[in-house]
Formats: C-alpha cells, sequence, structure tokens
C-alpha cells in the first residue's frame, strides 16, 4: 500500500506526504539431495512487514527575477521486521 499526497497553498507554503506499509509470508519445501540415494527435506518460512512515513513542510518564493527558492525540513520515520526460520527433515 502506498499514498503520496502534496498540497500547494497560495501563500506559497507547501505540504508533501508519503506513507508506505507491505506485509509478506512466504512458506517453501523442496527434496535436497544430499547422497546418490539419499534426501532431506528443507523447509523455511519467512514474514516480514514494513512500515514507512515521511512529511516535507516548504515555503516557496520569488529570489530574483525567474529564480525560485524552496527551502524545506522533513521527517522521515521507517520500520522493518523480519523473520525467518529453516528446518531440515531426513527423508
Amino acid at each position: 500500500m502506498l499514498y503520496n499526497g502534496q498540497q500547494q497553498f497560495s501563500n506559497g507554503l507547501i505540504l508533501q506526504e508519503i506513507s508506505s506499509a507491505s506485509n509478506s509470508k512466504i512458506n517453501k519445501k523442496d527434496l535436497r539431495p544430499v547422497g546418490l540415494n539419499s534426501y532431506k527435506t528443507a523447509s523455511g518460512k519467512y514474514t516480514s512487514k514494513a512500515y514507512g512515513f515521511e512529511g516535507n513542510v516548504g515555503y516557496q518564493f520569488s529570489a530574483m527575477d525567474g529564480i525560485n527558492l524552496m527551502p524545506n525540513i522533513g521527517i522521515r520515520y521507517n520500520t522493518y521486521y523480519r523473520d525467518c526460520r529453516h528446518k531440515i527433515n531426513h527423508s
């Protein structure tokens, strides 16, 4: 999921924001050869979650003829969580 927004006001003030979120789960099983006629079953689980937000505030003004400046300040926050498990069974 992604959200992006920008608002520009008539007094030169500009607000920008973006937020994102993701969630994924993966389950996998596979036969792995370990000898001539021998196999092991390998299984794995993977889960990840991520969230983020960024916001900026700026002010646009004309410095000279044909040159506009826009100083801004902002904040950014991101977090990421990952859980990974592996297991090998003898077959």
